[in-house]
């Protein structure tokens, strides 16, 4: 005996069945014909309206109900959940207050999904009744994560001239490239070449409630590049960076270092990666190291020439000590490093 087809809105029998025409007859024969949700199915149908549905749904469980078809998204309750929890639990986030956030569920008598998206989000699940064709079509519609991710590489205005060469270890990972989105790769190259081209010393991913921060380090000063959607900043974007430094992508709640190395425009560029958990994800900053800083001498990198003299100087002399000084992100080991050479 094969097994009995159930709806993924199976709950809903119980609303529906007394509405003038939906009886045991109509039910089965949609079970036969394997329809996904019996809303969906009622409505294509014409057998009964959306708004009875509706209707049904306030009497019988007390749920109020909500067209997505007129309902304004909001970004910050997209950015709490990932297009993966919606797809499992086949929920939209509509809403989000401080201590709440309105969900369109198929099922709003899950329980155990209401539990996991308070979980997740740390606040009070509102649950609104929608059918499963409004909730997926707006899932489809709104984590479309390679078009989002296209945009804002266009965002960046510069060519992908970046070119993975590997992680600064002896141990070579069998087709990194497969563990992130091909889309997600071009963002994060074109990012670094962002960084380099405008003489960055540092990028920060930073998480937080509304997104992830990018920011460079531009002499000495943190500079707010870009903001991304959480479901993209704080899963595929931090993972393909832990994957070019040989860190463990399933290690969420350690810190982490590795070393990787990329080559833009012809110029090979170190990088040392480290990941930090914090509240809201993975927290990572990227040391970008320039091997062409260390060949220039002092008066290349612009040191004032009346101080030149002493300078110099100062360097032949047996014994002593110079202090470099300046704000994080200066430069110091860059002029430290041609004193050495002079």
């Amino acid at each position: 005996m094969t097994d009995t087809h159930r709806f993924v809105d199976e709950w809903l029998i119980r609303a529906v069945q007394h509405l003038p025409g939906v009886n045991p007859d109509i039910i089965r024969s949609l079970r036969e014909k394997k329809a996904r949700g019996l809303a969906d199915a009622l409505i294509e149908k014409e057998v009964v309206s959306r708004d009875t549905i509706n209707s049904a749904v306030l009497t019988t469980h007390k749920i109020k109900p909500v067209d997505l078809g007129d309902v304004v998204v909001d970004r910050l309750a997209v950015a709490l959940f990932s297009e993966a929890v919606c797809q499992r639990l086949k929920v939209f986030p509509i809403r989000a207050r401080e201590t709440s956030v309105e969900v369109a569920m198929t099922n709003p008598l899950d329980l155990e999904g209401l539990a996991d998206l308070s979980a997740l989000s740390g606040r009070e699940v509102i649950p609104l009744y929608s059918t499963p064709g409004q909730v997926e079509s707006l899932i489809t519609e709104h984590y479309k994560a390679d078009l989002m991710v296209s945009g804002l590489v266009d965002r960046l205005g510069v060519d992908d001239k970046c070119e993975y060469v590997g992680p600064e270890t002896d141990d070579r990972m069998t087709n990194p490239e497969s563990a992130v989105r091909a889309p997600v790769i071009k963002l994060v190259n074109s990012l670094l070449t962002k960084a380099i081209l405008t003489r960055a010393s540092d990028v920060h991913i930073e998480q937080s409630e509304r997104g992830t921060e990018i920011r460079f380090r531009i002499d000495g000063t943190l500079r707010s590049v870009m903001t991304l959607p959480r479901n993209i900043g704080a899963g595929p974007l931090v993972s393909r960076i832990k994957v070019m430094g040989n860190l463990d992508v399933a290690d969420h709640l350690k810190p982490q270092d590795g070393r990787a190395k990329i080559r833009v425009a012809g110029n090979d560029i170190g990088l040392r990666i480290s990941s930090l958990p914090t509240q809201y994800g993975e927290k990572v900053v990227i040391r970008l190291l320039d091997p062409r800083s260390a060949e220039k001498s002092l008066l290349d990198m612009g040191s004032a020439l009346p101080m030149w003299p002493d300078w110099k100087l100062s360097l032949t002399w047996p014994k002593g000590s110079l202090l470099s000084l300046a704000r994080r992100g200066r430069a110091k080991p860059q002029h430290c490093t041609p004193c050495s050479t002079n």
